[in-house]
């Protein structure tokens, strides 16, 4: 059955198209749907408020040391420059503990008027006053001579050759050989009235073993070869004296050092092939060493030589003293160095005799002999050196016209 009622539809014109709502686009029948557009980015942030500075607590300044005692007019506490006249730049203070003249040394002012009071005011600094902050050790300037013994006790070996060229008068005082006129236990000479000349060579090998920095024992024992001139007596070798010996330190510093060292020779060479005295001997000695700038150093030896058991008529005590003067003269880096060094030596006869080459006795009291020569030494690190010595007498009556030495140490 038809619908009684059909639908009409009317279609509307733009006139009677309802207007739009804010905000809101409605679509039109012919046209195409138009996009949302996106919301609106959202505004960066707002970056935060520095912080207020942080405050510092109040800075504490300590208060100065007191100052130094006041010193009449024309006199003065010793300066580092005053003392760099007789060590110039040796250090005698260290950074923790205030340098010189802060508070390591608390010494009483020394007056100062001259080189006199200068010199006694360094030496009352140096054994008054010692530095504590000082630490001994062993250094290649102040072993570097090698006629004049090291006052600074140390571990090492040594390895010397020595020759000595046209020695003689080698009976005086029985330092050297025994009584060798034909009535002693020295050799005996053989179509001449006394033994004339004689050339030697020594291979020794020095061992010392130290017992902390101020004490130290050791022992040399030599090899010789004894070549007397014109065969006469015969050439002989074998092993000579064996000496011993101990090293104490009596005074350690930066600028000075003293030792006492004793030394015993014991009869082990032949006598009779000039190879030893034949009698035991003590010398007790005096080792010293003086720092006179960063680069040079002294070194000196006082020493009694006093044989025991010798012939009566020749044996006899001597004074004999060394001095040498050594000094840098090429370092490329820290530890590679070389040092020269200049020796003086003397020995001075108190007792005995000795026999003129007419045969004849001479007593040995009053007559000196001195001796002097260069040498230089390679030093690697502290533990290794190589070095030649030279020794030319320059006085009458010489025991040895002129004495050459090789010698290679390692410290240990």
């Amino acid at each position: 059955m038809p619908d009684p009622f059909p639908a009409i539809v009317i279609p509307l014109t733009e006139e009677d198209t309802p207007a739009a709502e804010p905000g809101r686009v409605l679509p039109s029948v012919f046209d195409p749907p138009i996009d949302v557009l996106p919301p609106p980015a959202a505004p960066p942030p707002t970056p935060p408020e520095p912080l207020p500075p942080l405050a510092l607590p109040p800075v504490v300044v300590e208060p100065s040391a007191p100052p130094a005692p006041s010193v009449p007019v024309g006199h003065h506490r010793i300066s580092k420059g005053e003392r760099d006249a007789f060590a110039v730049g040796v250090p005698q203070g260290c950074a923790t503990c205030g340098g010189v003249g802060g508070g390591c040394n608390k010494c009483e002012p020394m007056p100062q008027t001259g080189f006199a009071s200068r010199l006694v005011g360094l030496m009352y600094e140096s054994l008054c006053c010692p530095d504590p902050c000082y630490q001994p050790k062993w250094t290649p300037l102040a072993d570097s001579a090698f006629f004049t013994d090291s006052p600074r006790p140390v571990s090492q070996m040594r390895i010397r050759w020595e020759y000595w060229h046209q020695a003689r008068l080698m009976d005086r005082a029985e330092y050297f050989w025994a009584r060798a006129d034909g009535n002693g236990k020295g050799p005996r000479p053989e179509g001449a009235p006394a033994v004339p000349l004689a050339d030697y060579h020594e291979l020794s090998q020095y061992t010392e073993t130290a017992a902390g920095p101020g004490f130290s024992a050791f022992v040399t024992t030599p090899y010789r070869s004894v070549n007397p001139t014109f065969s006469d007596p015969p050439s002989a070798a074998g092993f000579g004296d064996i000496s011993l010996g101990t090293k104490s330190v009596l005074f350690d510093s930066e600028l000075f050092l003293l030792t006492l060292q004793m030394k015993t020779t014991l009869p082990v060479g032949q006598p009779a092939k000039g190879l030893g005295t034949g009698h035991l001997s003590l010398e007790p000695s005096l080792l010293f060493g003086l720092r006179t700038s960063p680069h040079s150093y002294i070194q000196g030896q006082v020493a009694e030589w006093v044989p025991l058991g010798g012939d009566p008529t020749y044996s006899g005590a001597l004074l004999h003293y060394h001095l040498a003067y050594n000094h840098t003269l090429w370092q490329p880096i820290q530890a590679v160095q070389v040092v020269g060094t200049f020796e003086v030596h003397g020995w001075s006869f108190q007792d005995g005799g000795w026999t003129d080459p007419n045969g004849t006795f001479r007593p040995a009291s009053g007559t000196t002999i001195v001796q002097v020569g260069p040498g230089v030494r390679l030093f690697f690190c502290d533990k290794y050196d190589f070095g030649v010595g030279t020794n030319f007498g320059v006085t009458g009556l010489n025991s040895v016209q002129d004495t050459y030495r090789f010698e290679m140490r390692v410290r240990f």
